[in-house]
Protein backbone atom coordinates (compact mmCIF):
# COMPACT_ATOMS: atom_id res chain seq x y z
CA UNK A 1 0.00 0.00 0.00
CA UNK A 2 1.08 3.08 -1.09
CA UNK A 3 1.04 6.13 1.79
CA UNK A 4 2.34 9.77 1.85
CA UNK A 5 2.88 11.88 4.32
CA UNK A 6 0.97 15.30 4.06
CA UNK A 7 2.92 18.05 5.64
CA UNK A 8 1.66 20.91 6.66
CA UNK A 9 2.96 24.36 5.92
CA UNK A 10 2.08 27.62 7.81
CA UNK A 11 2.98 31.00 6.83
CA UNK A 12 3.52 34.28 9.07
CA UNK A 13 1.42 37.11 8.89
CA UNK A 14 4.08 39.31 6.76
CA UNK A 15 4.10 36.68 3.98
CA UNK A 16 0.63 37.75 3.58
CA UNK A 17 -0.91 40.54 1.25
CA UNK A 18 -4.21 42.40 2.28
CA UNK A 19 -6.48 43.47 -0.95
CA UNK A 20 -6.53 47.29 -2.06
CA UNK A 21 -8.43 48.93 0.02
CA UNK A 22 -7.42 46.73 3.48
CA UNK A 23 -4.81 46.36 5.89
CA UNK A 24 -3.58 43.95 8.17
CA UNK A 25 -4.64 44.47 11.76
CA UNK A 26 -3.58 41.81 14.20
CA UNK A 27 -2.66 39.37 11.89
CA UNK A 28 -6.04 39.88 9.92
CA UNK A 29 -7.01 42.06 6.87
CA UNK A 30 -9.85 44.65 7.80
CA UNK A 31 -11.24 47.52 5.82
CA UNK A 32 -9.01 50.69 5.29
CA UNK A 33 -10.00 53.73 8.01
CA UNK A 34 -11.74 56.49 7.39
CA UNK A 35 -9.20 59.47 6.52
CA UNK A 36 -6.69 57.26 5.08
CA UNK A 37 -5.61 54.95 2.03
CA UNK A 38 -4.78 51.45 2.08
CA UNK A 39 -2.49 49.77 -1.10
CA UNK A 40 -2.83 46.62 0.07
CA UNK A 41 0.69 46.01 -1.16
CA UNK A 42 2.24 46.89 2.39
CA UNK A 43 -0.63 45.36 4.77
CA UNK A 44 -0.49 49.32 6.04
CA UNK A 45 -3.15 52.39 6.16
CA UNK A 46 -1.43 55.86 5.55
CA UNK A 47 -3.47 58.84 6.36
CA UNK A 48 -3.66 61.77 4.57
CA UNK A 49 -2.30 64.68 4.70
CA UNK A 50 -3.69 67.95 6.45
CA UNK A 51 -6.91 69.58 5.29
CA UNK A 52 -8.06 66.86 3.32
CA UNK A 53 -10.18 63.86 3.84
CA UNK A 54 -11.80 60.35 2.09
CA UNK A 55 -15.52 59.80 1.39
CA UNK A 56 -17.12 56.12 2.08
CA UNK A 57 -18.09 54.55 -1.28
CA UNK A 58 -21.47 55.09 -2.29
CA UNK A 59 -22.29 51.88 -2.79
CA UNK A 60 -20.67 49.83 0.22
CA UNK A 61 -20.67 52.43 2.69
CA UNK A 62 -17.04 51.30 3.12
CA UNK A 63 -14.12 52.79 2.50
CA UNK A 64 -12.94 49.93 0.26
CA UNK A 65 -11.89 52.25 -2.69
CA UNK A 66 -9.74 54.40 -0.64
CA UNK A 67 -6.60 52.64 -2.09
CA UNK A 68 -4.06 55.58 -2.97
CA UNK A 69 -3.38 58.89 -2.42
CA UNK A 70 -5.63 60.08 -4.75
CA UNK A 71 -8.33 59.12 -2.68
CA UNK A 72 -7.83 61.95 0.06
CA UNK A 73 -9.44 64.91 -1.12
CA UNK A 74 -8.70 68.16 -0.42
CA UNK A 75 -11.49 70.23 1.99
CA UNK A 76 -13.12 73.17 1.10
CA UNK A 77 -11.04 76.08 0.64
CA UNK A 78 -7.82 74.03 -0.11
CA UNK A 79 -6.09 72.67 -3.37
CA UNK A 80 -3.54 70.53 -4.62
CA UNK A 81 -3.74 71.51 -8.44
CA UNK A 82 -0.20 71.35 -9.01
CA UNK A 83 1.52 69.17 -10.50
CA UNK A 84 4.03 66.85 -7.65
CA UNK A 85 1.82 69.25 -4.77
CA UNK A 86 1.80 66.33 -2.19
CA UNK A 87 -0.11 68.51 0.35
CA UNK A 88 -3.30 70.53 0.57
CA UNK A 89 -2.82 74.11 0.52
CA UNK A 90 -5.16 76.72 1.44
CA UNK A 91 -6.55 79.53 -1.15
CA UNK A 92 -4.86 82.86 -0.92
CA UNK A 93 -6.83 86.03 -0.73
CA UNK A 94 -8.84 87.04 -3.63
CA UNK A 95 -9.67 82.93 -4.38
CA UNK A 96 -12.06 80.68 -2.42
CA UNK A 97 -13.03 76.86 -3.53
CA UNK A 98 -16.12 75.42 -2.70
CA UNK A 99 -15.56 71.99 -3.48
CA UNK A 100 -13.86 68.78 -2.31
CA UNK A 101 -11.19 67.58 -4.52
CA UNK A 102 -8.24 69.14 -6.43
CA UNK A 103 -9.71 71.15 -8.46
CA UNK A 104 -7.87 74.90 -8.81
CA UNK A 105 -8.96 77.77 -6.30
CA UNK A 106 -11.89 80.01 -8.24
CA UNK A 107 -11.29 83.76 -8.28
CA UNK A 108 -13.65 86.59 -7.45
CA UNK A 109 -15.29 88.39 -9.50
CA UNK A 110 -14.77 92.08 -10.95
CA UNK A 111 -16.02 94.24 -8.05
CA UNK A 112 -15.34 92.62 -5.74
CA UNK A 113 -12.21 91.27 -3.38
CA UNK A 114 -11.46 89.05 -0.28
CA UNK A 115 -8.67 89.69 2.01
CA UNK A 116 -8.95 86.21 3.69
CA UNK A 117 -7.30 82.60 3.42
CA UNK A 118 -8.85 79.18 2.41
CA UNK A 119 -12.31 81.03 1.87
CA UNK A 120 -15.06 78.30 1.06
CA UNK A 121 -17.67 80.48 -0.47
CA UNK A 122 -18.54 83.33 -3.57
CA UNK A 123 -20.24 84.47 -0.75
CA UNK A 124 -17.13 85.24 0.81
CA UNK A 125 -15.66 87.75 -1.53
CA UNK A 126 -16.75 91.36 -0.46
CA UNK A 127 -18.59 93.89 -2.74
CA UNK A 128 -16.76 96.86 -3.29
CA UNK A 129 -19.21 99.93 -2.07
CA UNK A 130 -20.51 102.66 -3.95
CA UNK A 131 -18.45 105.42 -5.21
CA UNK A 132 -15.69 102.39 -6.15
CA UNK A 133 -14.85 100.61 -9.18
CA UNK A 134 -12.46 97.24 -9.49
CA UNK A 135 -12.25 96.42 -13.04
CA UNK A 136 -9.96 93.03 -12.23
CA UNK A 137 -10.24 89.69 -10.83
CA UNK A 138 -9.28 88.18 -8.02
CA UNK A 139 -9.05 91.33 -5.39
CA UNK A 140 -7.42 91.00 -2.36
CA UNK A 141 -7.47 94.09 -0.90
CA UNK A 142 -10.08 96.48 0.28
CA UNK A 143 -7.95 99.12 -1.03
CA UNK A 144 -7.71 97.55 -4.42
CA UNK A 145 -11.67 99.19 -4.66
CA UNK A 146 -10.32 102.38 -6.63
CA UNK A 147 -12.79 106.07 -5.61
CA UNK A 148 -14.75 107.68 -8.46
CA UNK A 149 -13.10 110.88 -8.97
CA UNK A 150 -14.05 114.00 -7.72
CA UNK A 151 -16.92 115.88 -10.04
CA UNK A 152 -18.26 111.82 -10.40
CA UNK A 153 -20.13 109.32 -8.27
CA UNK A 154 -21.97 106.18 -8.85
CA UNK A 155 -24.48 104.27 -6.77
CA UNK A 156 -23.45 100.66 -8.32
CA UNK A 157 -22.51 98.28 -5.61
CA UNK A 158 -19.44 96.32 -6.71
CA UNK A 159 -19.11 98.67 -9.97
CA UNK A 160 -16.76 97.24 -12.54
CA UNK A 161 -16.14 99.19 -15.12
CA UNK A 162 -14.87 103.39 -15.03
CA UNK A 163 -18.58 104.33 -16.90
CA UNK A 164 -20.45 103.37 -13.64
CA UNK A 165 -18.99 106.73 -12.25
CA UNK A 166 -21.10 109.55 -13.51
CA UNK A 167 -20.54 113.29 -14.02
CA UNK A 168 -22.01 115.63 -11.35
CA UNK A 169 -24.80 117.34 -13.81
CA UNK A 170 -24.53 120.78 -15.04
CA UNK A 171 -24.27 123.36 -12.43
CA UNK A 172 -23.10 121.01 -9.76
CA UNK A 173 -19.62 120.34 -8.59
CA UNK A 174 -17.98 117.44 -6.16
CA UNK A 175 -14.56 118.53 -4.61
CA UNK A 176 -14.25 114.84 -2.99
CA UNK A 177 -13.00 111.60 -5.04
CA UNK A 178 -16.23 108.70 -4.22
CA UNK A 179 -19.07 109.91 -4.02
CA UNK A 180 -21.87 107.62 -3.80
CA UNK A 181 -25.01 109.18 -4.80
CA UNK A 182 -26.15 112.77 -6.31
CA UNK A 183 -25.79 114.19 -3.18
CA UNK A 184 -21.83 114.63 -3.40
CA UNK A 185 -22.35 116.91 -6.04
CA UNK A 186 -22.78 120.61 -4.75
CA UNK A 187 -24.11 123.69 -6.78
CA UNK A 188 -21.88 126.29 -7.54
CA UNK A 189 -24.43 128.99 -6.59
CA UNK A 190 -25.91 131.84 -8.15
CA UNK A 191 -23.91 133.63 -10.83
CA UNK A 192 -21.44 130.92 -10.93
CA UNK A 193 -20.46 129.23 -13.96
CA UNK A 194 -19.48 125.74 -14.07
CA UNK A 195 -17.21 124.19 -16.97
CA UNK A 196 -18.31 121.56 -19.15
CA UNK A 197 -15.55 119.12 -18.02
CA UNK A 198 -15.17 117.38 -14.97
CA UNK A 199 -11.71 118.24 -14.15
CA UNK A 200 -12.53 121.73 -13.93
CA UNK A 201 -14.97 121.02 -11.15
CA UNK A 202 -12.64 123.03 -8.67
CA UNK A 203 -12.80 126.15 -10.98
CA UNK A 204 -16.52 126.03 -10.70
CA UNK A 205 -15.94 125.82 -6.13
CA UNK A 206 -13.55 128.40 -6.66
CA UNK A 207 -16.07 130.62 -8.81
CA UNK A 208 -18.89 130.24 -5.44
CA UNK A 209 -16.05 131.24 -3.11
CA UNK A 210 -15.23 134.34 -5.45
CA UNK A 211 -19.06 135.53 -6.33
CA UNK A 212 -19.84 138.48 -3.41
CA UNK A 213 -16.41 139.79 -4.77
CA UNK A 214 -17.64 139.47 -8.64
CA UNK A 215 -20.74 140.27 -7.59
CA UNK A 216 -19.57 143.66 -5.48
CA UNK A 217 -17.01 144.69 -8.92
CA UNK A 218 -20.29 144.41 -10.99
CA UNK A 219 -22.44 146.96 -8.70
CA UNK A 220 -19.53 149.28 -8.82
CA UNK A 221 -19.04 148.99 -12.47
CA UNK A 222 -22.74 149.74 -12.95
CA UNK A 223 -22.61 153.04 -10.59
CA UNK A 224 -19.62 153.99 -12.88
CA UNK A 225 -21.08 153.81 -15.65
Amino acid sequence: MRTHTVTEHRVSSTECVCLPGHYLLLGECVLCKSNSFCSGNDNHKTDCTANSKTFADAATNTNIKNTDESSCLCNLGYTRNVAGQTSCLECESGKYKASYGTDACAVCAAGKYLEGTAATSVTSCVSCIAGKVLTGTGAKLATDCISCPAGKYSTVVAATADSDCLDCTAGKYSLVDGGQDETACLSCGAGSIQPALPPMMQACALSVRLEPTLRWRQQRISILV
